[in-house]
């Protein structure tokens, strides 16, 4: 993926990110440098969180955020470590969960 300027989002509350990308639109920051500037802003604090609990590789995104292509991109790259994709992120933790059920 192409590397793209982006806007600085700090706030990990989405309360305050909203109000902070309400300024940026506000001083004239263009659109897609908020929007990767946002995806960044996620990906740091996921890639956060693995590195408190520790991983091993292979990753794997799941959930409904692994259909957007971007966050997957920048998570790998964040983690310095390949990010697996399943054909139907979305419907993992429900598999999960009837997996559990069966048990």
């Amino acid at each position: 993926m192409e590397t793209s300027v982006e806007a600085a989002i700090s706030s990990t509350c989405t309360v305050f990110a909203e109000s902070e990308i309400v300024s940026l639109i506000a001083r004239g920051i263009p659109v897609p440098e908020i929007l990767r500037g946002l995806h960044r802003s996620l990906v740091k604090r996921v890639a956060a969180m693995a590195h408190s609990i520790g991983f091993e590789s292979p990753l794997m995104l799941s959930g409904g955020v692994a259909q957007n292509p971007l966050i997957a991109f920048m998570l790998a790259e964040e983690l310095g470590e390949e990010v697996l994709l399943p054909r139907y992120p979305q419907l993992m933790g429900a598999l999960g969960a009837a997996l559990l059920g069966l048990a």
